[in-house]
């Protein structure tokens, strides 16, 4: 005997590691601190004897019967004899050392997966700190840019990493421990009601395609763990019930693929994971020695012993943090890694276990990926967005999509194509104003994808802010031609399992034409048939601004608003009481309505009667939402779309903190997501519509110049002109100098551009839509249509227009003393990204520019290029 004994805990891992073969009358041995008790067959106490000789010599004592441990005490053993048959247990998936080692182990039956369940990928690392988790996210990023849907799951429970990174941008409702204790108390042996409760519940937890189950709910959960892992996988008819239920989880979902970050280490905390050969296994390794000695030794382990199932899946290995002087020696870890899992004999290369050789489907090797040392993710941010930008930038997404090469779309080759331009003008000529309610095509920002995923189980109650050409008006009319927040939710695809919930308008835009106001009328005829409240003619405006004649307090308005509400949906119209009596009406009715406002500016025409009813506007946007938001079954919810302004001027107290409180939802227009617009709206004439779409969210600068190549060329001029590149220069001249774009002004450039590209005879340019010197000329008419609408929401603003507008031969860059206006009203176009100081000159933004008359001396147009910085 070669080890040392200092406790029974060594005597218990001698004998576990079976150093001598148990002879057949050993059947079985338990080691406490007390002794070891070994279970022996009759008449065999002589045998059992020189066993015990062999295997702790010299620190058996015969006559004593006792083990003698390093520091002299004596561990007392008792041979029992077993008569009665002994049925010999389970061996589970689990390193955890059992209370009593046995000579045999019945096998645990391994179930197969269920059918046509998502991909399961499990991440592992031997150490912390290798990027076991940003390789996991980095993997789970990949399938959604291609168009996949993903189940991350945080299973470390003991460090988590995602988890933290969920919690800035969502509150968690339901985390993995609470899947396990659902497990546990479900007496269903397949689980199926604590899986589809699950489900139901993480159709909020999705975050861009990705299903997020957190480790925790709460920072403070992780010290007070209830049931862990081991309790699925140890106590349970099936060691393998736990990747059995997680399959089920992520087949309930509809995702294509389910990715796990295990906890690092040997622990029963990720074993039954780790040891589960039906699922892709990658375990994530340093170059360090101490991570390559340890990711040996779990290879060796969970290396198979026996002929090879038919549904065993060799792992997959990432060595990361790779130095560039390193390369040469990646060769023998590969061969170290190979020699533990594959068992070769280093002398003739042979495998040892046949059916490895036999079976075609295995190469003998692993998939080894090479993940370079990037001091750019070093140290990552604590936001999840971030961290996703952090990996799109990096090579890490495109790498790590090699351990599923099967489940990714080829790279798509955007072509050149014909013209369509006067039928490309037609459609977005439609799409300008939505009071027309003609716009058949609606958008999905992110925003309004988390709106869904936020709501999906619960009443919205909700104030989307969002500027003049946002799309207010498109999301109000899209909410009235759903008729119901289901269907709303179900277009967005991002859940099932919703919210069944009735929509009706309280206050709509006066500039609705027609169609949009039937649109409005079909909706409220639909919830007053549904609801049974009786149609009248009431008109809410009126009503309001009666009270603003009041001098009232915010709870007063408070209610105002909610009869209001009541009034709109035919309810008690003229009681005082109305709106509080509708919500009872609906709790008895078990029926949950929502109401939706759009129009408020009408209220209030001008920055005078805004400031002067700040309490009414409070009233609505603040009372309103926090009294609804306190009732218990939230049987009435409400949709506010309202100017940035109109908060500002509302809140005066903590305006930050409440922008913050309905950030996620605002309807806010950056670069990508105007592009994804722009691609929407003209992808029917693209060579590549009836493939699968690029996903703009990650395409480099390159990529995107090429994927919108077929709108407007590579250049405003030849390819191979000195022209500016038509993608940076067009969203350069969209945007204001706080890099803000609006959709309708993107819209409206489509559309001039296109109208304006139908005569064009120029045959160099029959590979795009729109042409260079279109694009330029249309700018003229965007630039003055953009000014006028921001003249009508802004009166302040307007103001200043007016003055810079009479003023005669106004170049650009200008000084402070060339134009007759303050340096306070400088100030608040600085503010307002109209125009930007540097030096002690100043630029107009190009949207802005020839609606305000300035013209472009000599020395400007270089300097509007420096200052574009385009966020793609």
């Amino acid at each position: 005997m070669t080890e040392k004994i200092y406790t029974w805990v060594d005597v218990q891992e001698i004998l576990l590691n079976k150093t001598q073969p148990w002879p057949e009358e050993l059947i079985s041995a338990q080691v406490y601190w007390s002794g070891l008790i070994m279970g022996i067959k009759c008449d065999s106490i002589k045998v059992i004897e020189e066993f015990l000789d062999k295997t702790f010599d010299p620190r058996y004592d015969r006559e004593k019967s006792c083990l003698i441990l390093e520091d002299k005490s004596e561990l007392p053993v008792t041979l029992e004899v077993v008569e009665k048959p002994i049925e010999f247990p389970l061996k589970r998936p689990t390193l955890k050392r059992p209370n009593t080692i046995y000579k045999n182990y019945r096998t645990d039956s391994v179930p197969d997966l269920p059918e046509n369940c998502p991909d399961i990928f499990c991440f592992h690392s031997f150490k912390g700190g290798v990027g076991r988790t940003l390789h996991a996210i980095s993997l789970a990023k990949a399938f959604v840019n291609n168009g996949k849907k993903v189940l991350l799951i945080d299973s470390d429970i003991e460090a988590p990493g995602i988890t933290y990174l969920a919690y800035s941008t969502l509150v968690p409702e339901l985390s993995y421990v609470d899947f396990l204790a659902l497990l546990h108390s479900d007496e269903d042996p397949t689980f199926q009601k604590s899986i589809e409760f699950t489900a139901s519940v993480l159709q909020s937890q999705q975050r861009d395609n990705i299903y997020i189950l957190p480790a925790f709910r709460k920072y403070q959960d992780n010290f007070s763990i209830g049931i862990l892992p081991e309790d699925i996988i140890l106590n349970f008819p099936n060691g393998f019930c736990l990747t059995n239920s997680i399959a089920d989880l992520g087949k309930k979902l509809k995702v294509d693929a389910i990715i796990i970050d295990a906890r690092a280490g040997i622990s029963d905390v990720s074993t039954g994971l780790i040891l589960d050969y039906r699922i892709n296994r990658i375990f994530v390794s340093s170059i360090s020695g101490q991570s390559i000695e340890g990711t040996t030794k779990i290879l060796d382990r969970i290396a198979p012993l026996e002929e090879l199932p038919s549904n065993f899946i060799i792992p997959s290995v990432i060595l990361t943090q790779i130095p560039e002087n390193f390369k040469d020696k990646l060769s023998s870890i590969k061969e170290t890694f190979n020699n533990a899992f594959f068992k070769t004999d280093e002398a003739e290369g042979n495998f040892i276990i046949d059916s490895f050789k036999n079976n075609e489907t295995f190469s003998g090797s692993f998939v080894f990926i090479e993940s370079d040392f990037n001091q750019n993710l070093i140290v990552l941010p604590v936001d999840w967005d971030e961290v996703l930008r952090k990996v799109e930038t990096s090579q890490l997404v495109s790498l790590v999509s090699l351990l599923a090469l099967d489940k990714y779309s080829s790279s798509i080759e955007i072509k050149k194509i014909a013209s369509k331009r006067k039928e490309f003008k037609s459609k977005t000529d439609t799409l300008i104003f939505a009071e027309s309610g003609k716009v058949s095509y609606f958008h999905w920002l992110n925003s309004l994808k988390n709106l869904s995923k936020d709501f999906a189980l619960k009443t919205p109650i909700v104030v989307i802010i969002g500027a003049k050409g946002s799309g207010k008006t498109l999301l109000f009319l899209e909410l009235l031609k759903s008729k119901n927040w289901e269907t709303f939710v179900k277009n967005s695809n991002t859940g099932s399992n919703i919210r069944d919930a009735i929509l009706f308008p309280v206050l709509s835009p006066l500039n609705l034409e027609e169609k949009a106001n039937q649109i409005r009328d079909d909706c409220l005829k639909n919830a007053q048939t549904i609801l049974k409240f009786s149609p009248a003619e009431f008109d809410i405006r009126d009503y309001i601004r009666d009270n603003l004649k009041k001098d009232l307090h915010e709870g007063e308005w408070r209610d105002i608003w909610l009869n209001a509400i009541a009034y709109s949906a035919g309810y008690s119209i003229g009681t005082q009481d109305a709106g509080k009596r509708l919500i009872s009406d609906l709790n008895e009715k078990s029926k949950t309505a929502i109401g939706l406002f759009d129009g408020i500016e009408d209220l209030f025409q001008t920055n005078e009667q805004i400031k002067n009813n700040a309490i009414a506007l409070r009233g609505l946007i603040q009372e309103l939402p926090d009294f609804l938001d306190k009732q218990i079954n939230k049987s009435l919810g409400i949709i506010i779309v309202i100017r940035q302004d109109f908060i500002d001027y509302a809140i005066h107290q903590n305006s930050a903190q409440y922008r913050e409180k309905y950030k996620s939802y605002e309807l806010r227009w950056n670069h990508k997501e105007a592009l994804k617009l722009a691609y929407s709206v003209a992808s029917e004439y693209s060579p590549n519509s009836t493939k699968d779409l690029p996903n703009i969210d990650i395409q480099s600068f390159d990529e995107l110049i090429k994927t919108f190549t077929f709108l407007w060329g590579l250049k405003l001029g030849p390819d191979k002109s000195k022209e500016a590149y038509s993608l940076r220069w067009v969203l350069t001249a969209l945007s204001d100098w706080n890099n803000q774009i609006q959709a309708r002004d993107l819209i409206r450039f489509l559309y001039t551009s296109s109208k304006n590209s139908i005569n064009d005879k120029n045959s160099n340019y029959n590979d795009r839509l729109l042409v260079p010197s279109a694009i330029k000329e249309s700018f003229g008419y965007c630039s003055i249509e953009k000014t006028k609408e921001v003249s009508q929401e802004n009166k302040t603003l307007a103001d200043i227009f007016n003055k810079l507008i009479l003023e005669k031969n106004k170049q650009m860059p200008f000084e402070k003393d060339d134009l007759k206006i303050t340096q306070q009203e400088i100030d608040i176009l600085e503010k307002n990204g109209i125009v930007r100081r540097d030096s002690e000159k100043y630029y107009v933004a190009e949207i802005y520019r020839e609606g305000l008359g300035f013209k472009i001396n000599g020395k400007g147009r270089r300097r509007i290029s420096a200052f574009s910085k385009l966020d793609i």
